[in-house]
């Protein structure tokens, strides 16, 4: 409506191109040009098409001032390329659907820079709001991703026929509370920016859960562009070879700038959480479509479950215990070929397979193994050498060096309610090879002692590990969900008997306080005023 009548209030010719000559990018920008047309609004793909076929645009078209992209998500690099190609003239992206009158915010692109990962969808337009708000319809803090609402005066009456699902996507205006507002759920996420715009994160219908870690899609895709050498990006979900969930990436390389697999991995591992790092990229010619252009994500191949690239040569076994220990290493983590010298973490392994692969070990080989001995043997060869050795049978110990390295003062991170601190290791690389980390894993997961169970026996006795490496402080304590609860609890005896505490860190850990909040810690009914709580730590 907006594109018929904007134009018509303003005086302002509108030109209607039939489809056949959108389909011939040559005929439409001759169409464009013999018109003169001085503004036009179309897909991302279409803009793509109109810039993969013309590298003159500027002098073709001296008069087409403002391009709008709307319908689609309009690509970082897209964006850039129009840029290069057009450095004078104006590409607007517009955010919206037909429930909001087609179009709610809008973004000049030529605000765009270094620190962007995606085309921001930008600030509402005049009587529009936009909020973006948790799964309780409060709004969250900048830089928080939510659903996207929207209220004002472009909101449809509803769904023809539909009251079910009118009441279910025209809800209440919570954030205003007046009684006759309404506002639209989107189903998209997005989040605000420090400069006041929004950052489109994708539908919640591309928002997937890996081993408990939700992780958007887009997010991943839009790291992948910024790197120079990748031309288009996709990420998805996909069965490894032992049916076990895994993120996969496919590329699209820019002509003459390959890279190895291994290189484009590093720069993921630099820029995203660790669970947001897809465990195979596969490298494609260029990306399946539609008929109308969109990526046709059924007809992404499927991976193969052969050995990724690795910086490693690969190396056969060469005795009977690494032949069965790369065969368990298989099951395990699904991929169709193990070489001696491939580390565990590379090929895709995580704290839980890791699990899966001792239990095997364990019922295979009659061997029962800390989990903690993969920090020091991530290798089929060093975890032959662990066992031909029989080092693994020294006495058990809950204190586990993970990077027992460096001049600063050790940091001790206490296990979550799982009991293994494997999740340390993606934290122990963000930290420096200077930052000594020790983990403190559960005892009885030896299987001989029993497990205890009260947070107060448990800081005494990680006291005791640590102090029998560090008998005085200062002390760093730290700990992932009840690890958290235990490290505060370790701070709260060590600093009663006098001891200097330097940092407690607790990640995502939470107590409910006497008044039934659970914002902070408390001890004997203050407020404890150190305390803080990040929301995630894995990813740095």
């Amino acid at each position: 409506i907006w594109e018929i009548f904007g134009p018509l209030l303003k005086g302002i010719k509108n030109v209607i191109i039939s489809d056949d000559v959108v389909k011939d990018p040559f005929k439409l920008v001759e169409t464009l040009a013999l018109n003169g047309v001085t503004r036009i609004v179309l897909v991302p793909s279409l803009l793509k098409v109109i810039l993969d076929t013309h590298s003159d645009l500027d002098r073709k078209l001296p008069k087409l001032k403002i391009w709008i992209s709307s319908g689609e998500t309009l690509s970082l690099e897209l964006a850039r390329r129009f840029h290069k190609l057009l450095p004078t003239k104006i590409l607007l992206n517009l955010y919206g659907s037909s429930e909001v009158a087609a179009d709610v915010t809008f973004f000049n692109t030529a605000q765009l820079n270094a620190g962007h990962v995606r085309v921001p969808i930008g600030r509402p337009i005049d009587n529009s709001q936009v909020y973006i708000l948790d799964p309780y319809q409060n709004p969250v803090p900048v830089g928080v991703s939510g659903e996207i609402y929207v209220g004002g005066a472009n909101l449809a009456g509803g769904y023809f026929g539909r009251p079910d699902l009118t009441a279910e996507r025209f809800v209440s205006d919570a954030v205003t509370g007046e009684s006759d507002g309404l506002l639209f759920r989107t189903g998209d996420f997005g989040r605000y920016l420090s400069d006041g715009n929004i950052d489109y994160v994708g539908r919640n219908d591309h928002q997937v859960n890996l081993r408990g870690f939700r992780i958007e899609l887009a997010e991943v895709e839009g790291m992948l562009r910024q790197h120079a050498a990748v031309k288009e990006a996709v990420a998805a979900v996909n069965s490894s070879g032992n049916d076990d969930k895994i993120l996969v990436a496919y590329v699209v390389f820019e002509k003459g700038c390959e890279i190895s697999i291994q290189t484009l991995k590093r720069f993921l591992q630099e820029k995203l959480p660790h669970y947001m790092v897809p465990a195979t990229i596969i490298k494609i010619e260029e990306m399946p479509l539609t008929p109308s252009g969109k990526i046709n994500r059924l007809q992404l191949p499927s991976i193969d479950h052969q050995r990724p690239e690795l910086a490693e040569v690969f190396a056969m076994p060469r005795d009977e215990l690494e032949i069965k220990l790369a065969y368990i290493w298989k099951k395990v983590l699904g991929v169709k070929s193990i070489g001696i010298r491939d580390n565990f973490f590379d090929l895709g392994g995580h704290s839980l397979l890791a699990a899966q692969l001792f239990a095997r070990i364990e019922n295979e080989l009659q061997l029962t193994i800390p989990l903690a001995t993969l920090f020091q043997a991530p290798t089929v060869e060093l975890l032959a050498e662990k066992l031909k050795s029989h080092s693994w049978k020294t006495s058990w110990s809950s204190l586990v060096p993970i990077q027992p390295g460096g001049s600063k003062v050790p940091l001790f991170l206490v296990h979550g309610a799982e009991g293994n601190v494997l999740l340390y290791r993606e934290l122990s690389k963000y930290l420096g090879e200077d930052q000594p980390i020790y983990g403190l894993q559960a005892q009885g997961l030896d299987g001989k002692s029993d497990f205890i169970t009260h947070v107060e026996d448990m800081a005494k006795h990680y006291i005791r590990e640590i102090r029998s490496l560090l008998p005085e402080g200062p002390f760093q304590l730290g700990g992932y969900c009840l690890g958290g609860v235990v490290a505060f609890e370790m701070a709260r005896q060590l600093q009663s008997e006098g001891h200097q505490i330097d940092f407690v860190g607790l990640f995502e850990s939470k107590i409910q306080s006497p008044t039934g909040q659970d914002e902070f810690l408390y001890h004997d009914d203050k407020r404890v005023k150190a305390k803080f709580i990040l929301p995630s730590f894995a990813g740095g």
